[in-house]
């Protein structure tokens, strides 16, 4: 969710919000239908805006807004404070969660990485992981895809950057990533987290997945 701090505009043009409940807004929706909530908006309009709680979130549905606002207009935005409150504290820095100059900094870094030549290896990869993956389900019977697709990502990112097979949920770094992601997710739907510096369970969970 970002939060615009500067754009100029010709014109402005007005988008509707879908409609939600009292106070905690499009929350439940997008907790248990997150597909359906996502659909019903694209089918409202190209941009459509949601609630969650008393926050917005706006959805961009066609792909030149995204290129817009993620590349010719990447630094007119804030990420925002979902992303401030929630990634910041548990990852600190990243690229993922910097602004301004020292994400320019850190693009500047990867970008040997995103090479055409090396694409085309991360593509190679993606598929081989993504057909041996789908060669585990069976048809006529049902599985947690958020837990699968965790496995696809690990599984790639493993091999990827550190060259290893083993990057899944019964080793350690593994487990720990899943912790993390997990922690994240339920952050970004719940109305009021706790701040991570709270001693509850989740955050202490959370807390020494990052230290691993």
């Amino acid at each position: 969710m970002a939060t615009q701090i500067k754009t100029p505009m010709q014109s402005q043009k007005k988008f509707r919000y879908i409609r939600g409940y009292p106070l905690i807004g499009n929350l439940p929706d997008f907790n248990k239908d997150r597909l359906g909530l996502l659909q019903r908006m694209a089918h409202t309009g190209d941009v459509c805006g949601m609630h969650f709680g008393p926050f917005p979130g706006i959805l961009f549905n066609k792909p030149e807004h995204v290129h817009s606002i993620l590349v010719e207009h990447a630094y007119d935005f804030d990420k925002g404070l979902a992303i401030h409150n929630t990634f910041r504290p548990a990852i600190g820095d990243g690229i993922f969660s910097s602004e301004g100059d020292f994400h320019r900094h850190q693009r500047k870094l990867m970008a040997p990485s995103f090479q055409p030549r090396h694409i085309a290896s991360y593509a190679d990869i993606m598929g081989y992981y993504g057909e041996q993956i789908q060669q585990t389900w069976v048809d006529g019977t049902s599985i947690d895809i958020n837990q699968q697709m965790t496995n696809l990502t690990m599984s790639i990112i493993g091999k990827a950057l550190f060259d290893a097979d083993v990057f899944t949920e019964t080793d350690e770094l593994g487990a720990a990533m899943t912790v993390t992601i997990e922690y994240v997710s339920h952050a970004f739907s719940s109305l009021l987290p706790p701040p991570y510096s709270w001693p509850t369970p989740r955050n202490r969970r959370a807390k020494k997945a990052v230290q691993v």
